[in-house]
């Protein structure tokens, strides 16, 4: 909380209220977050509408496309209050507005992969290319990473080594506040390199089965030789 603000807006009815808004500051010895000089105001003694929204010092906004360290990970986990556009709080001397996640979580793991081959990994939105926290303390290749809420179908990009690449769409229309989506990439047994088809021929129908040596697509028929 050292290093965090809390912007706070009270509505007067659904209309922001002009003297019920502030940024606070953590005060570690009344454990509360407190407005500048304690001037924050209430528009009456009814029920009100409010907003919030805690995060680091320096946050402009925006979620950084650059989250590959814990601490730039740490950073996006932008908090709001516990409801859909505002809480409902009653008046008091030390109210109390209930948080939550205001973005989204991608976890996903990739299962049968050779990490050296690896040379990029992301997870975009649009033109947008989101870098990953690579988790180091799971034994598995693991990735975390924190996107805008109401994100539009999000891919899990990979580029190998070699020059391949790999897209996986994660299959979410729109990401939700407060959820993480835990994603475990299975199948990817390819040893993530690129293949190189040298011949078309013409030969026996083998589905799914291919050679790092020489590979056909569709058929596979005699090594080394083609159709006229």
């Amino acid at each position: 909380r050292t290093g965090w603000k809390l912007d706070i807006q009270i509505y007067k009815g659904s209309s922001p209220y002009d003297y019920g808004a502030a940024t606070c500051t953590w005060n570690a010895v009344t454990e509360t977050w407190d407005p500048p000089a304690n001037t924050v105001y209430f528009p009456d003694y009814t029920h009100q509408l409010v907003s919030a929204r805690l995060y680091p010092d320096g946050f402009d906004g925006t979620i950084d496309l650059d989250q590959s360290l814990e601490s730039g990970l740490i950073a996006q986990d932008i908090l709001t209050q516990n409801g859909n556009t505002t809480a409902t709080i009653y008046p008091a001397h030390i109210p109390t507005i209930t948080m939550r996640h205001g973005n989204s979580m991608v976890d996903f793991i990739l299962t049968g992969v050779d990490e050296t081959h690896i040379a990029d990994i992301k997870v975009y939105v649009g033109n947008n290319g989101y870098t990953p926290y690579k988790v180091t303390t799971t034994g598995k290749t693991e990735y975390l990473v924190i996107l805008p809420v109401g994100s539009h179908n999000p891919q899990i990009r990979l580029t190998t080594t070699g020059g391949a690449q790999y897209i996986q769409p994660i299959g979410v229309t729109a990401t939700q506040a407060t959820v993480c989506y835990c994603i475990n990439l299975r199948g990817i047994n390819l040893l993530l390199t690129r293949f190189i088809v040298t011949d078309w021929t013409y030969g026996q129908a083998l589905s799914g089965e291919s050679s790092p040596v020489t590979s056909y697509p569709t058929f596979r028929g005699e090594p080394l030789t083609s159709a006229p």
